[in-house]
């Protein structure tokens, strides 16, 4: 039972619906049961179950996966954006800002810093400055009654040992190829607490990097420090972008973190190579408000993004489809059918709209259908029933459907049936037409032998 509650648990946390039967007894109190509604799904289901199997790690990893590909699927008004922190997100600055902050205590305080002491410090948050952070240690190190150099002291210090060599070892953690692919899918912006003059501006040179920014980074000075949302608003408003869970925001502390959540765009975690217990570091993130944790780097997580994107591009291209034409229609006098209206999908101020009238030697049906509608419906089809279950199809689905039929019921109402589903059918095709079928899927599907 507790195996079956704790898979429970972990598939939903990796965005997989599930149900446990374990509060019902019997013989199914230790299963799980799940749905993969399309084939498409499958390998995600399977990729949920790998995660709950290798533990903790896993699923925070799978986590990340699932939200930055939901990040993809913009709804209306709402577009995808990838934002950066700098520092041990792209940047490996273990041998670099991190050894200053351990060059500058020693110094200070005459002893080693201890090897998990930056982690912890980091951990307690509000710790985005180096400076700050270095001065914070060496005053509880020296002890309250102790004189303390002053913040101004430190930081020369610091800057002296970084300025002096220790920039040159810092190393790019994700190769300038992947971000370029992950800039083709959406833009990029970076959100860092070093100075821009001349840290970032040189860390960008160094690798050639400044072309996939441009003027979408923010630095110490331009904005209230994280864990302060100031500095990701920022980003978001030199690229035009709102707020959205379509941005992702990769920082490796706890300042980045919140500062995400209350921008209210989602952070995804990344660890660093020193972390000594990377499972806790996970935990701490996510408590935080990750939305997932990524190992070093986060190479892996933009292919999968590049390679999703452009399979959805192919099963939905992005520029918009026409209407499509004529269908010929079934029953048993034949006929035709044509549509119009314009398509909504993605682009905002469009709807997915269509006109169908259709005439055949049986039936006269003309339909009009708004999929991005409110449930209104005014269906005439007589056959009162079918009526019904058409005006709930609509309601539930909220969708505006104005349909009329005048068909040969003195015979029989299967030529009315049959028409005016073609005919809906028909309009919910040239409604959703090329890239308009934007966030449709299919629910299920059924063989049902007669």
């Amino acid at each position: 039972d507790a195996d079956g509650e704790r898979l429970y648990k972990e598939l939903l946390r990796c965005g997989v619906v599930v149900r446990f039967f374990g509060t019902q007894g019997g013989a199914l109190s230790a299963h799980v049961r799940l749905s993969a509604p399309r084939s498409a799904d499958v390998p995600r289901v399977l990729a949920a179950f790998r995660a709950a199997r290798d533990g903790e790690l896993a699923v925070q990893n799978e986590r990340a996966r699932v939200a930055a590909v939901a990040a993809l699927d913009a709804r209306e008004g709402e577009r995808t954006a990838f934002l950066f922190d700098l520092d041990g997100v792209l940047a490996d600055v273990s041998q670099s800002y991190r050894e200053a902050i351990r060059g500058t205590y020693q110094h200070f305080v005459g002893r080693a810093l201890a090897a998990d002491a930056i982690a912890i410090a980091k951990a307690k948050g509000d710790a985005n400055n180096d400076w700050v952070v270095t001065h914070r240690l060496i005053v509880a190190a020296l002890g309250a009654d102790a004189q303390h150099p002053s913040f101004e002291d430190v930081r020369d210090y610091f800057e002296k040992l970084y300025h002096g060599g220790l920039w040159r070892r810092e190393k790019l953690l994700v190769s300038k190829r992947r971000l370029q692919a992950l800039a083709d899918v959406a833009p990029l912006a970076l959100v860092t607490g070093r100075p821009r003059e001349p840290d970032t501006r040189r860390f960008l040179e160094q690798y050639d990097l400044g072309e996939l920014f441009g003027d979408r980074v923010v630095c110490m000075g331009d904005a209230p420090a994280k864990p302060s949302p100031a500095p990701v608003l920022l980003a978001l408003q030199k690229m035009a972008i709102a707020p959205s869970p379509c941005v992702l925001f990769f920082g490796d502390t706890v300042d980045d973190m919140v500062a995400g959540v209350d921008a209210g765009v989602q952070p995804i975690g990344v660890l660093l190579a020193e972390d000594s217990d990377a499972a806790a570091a996970a935990t701490t993130l996510s408590e935080a408000g990750a939305h997932g944790v990524v190992g070093v780097g986060v190479g892996d997580l933009i292919e999968h993004v590049v390679a999703t994107a452009a399979v959805s591009s192919i099963d939905n291209p992005r520029s918009g489809g026409a209407s499509g034409g004529g269908a010929s229609g079934g029953g048993n006098g034949g006929g035709s059918s044509s549509g119009g209206g314009t398509n909504g999908g993605r682009d905002a101020g469009l709807q997915r709209v269509a006109t169908v009238q259709r005439k055949t030697n049986e039936t006269e049906i003309s339909c009009v259908l708004n999929v991005d509608g409110s449930g209104k419906n005014s269906i005439s089809t007589g056959v009162g029933f079918y009526d019904h279950m058409i005006g709930a199809f609509a309601k539930h689905g909220r969708f505006d459907i104005t349909l009329t039929c005048k068909g040969d019921l003195h015979i029989d109402d299967h030529h009315t049936v049959e028409d005016v589903a073609i005919a809906l059918g028909t309009a919910f095709r040239e409604a959703t037409a090329g890239a308009k079928r934007h966030r449709i899927a299919r629910f299920g599907h059924a063989y049902v032998p007669l």
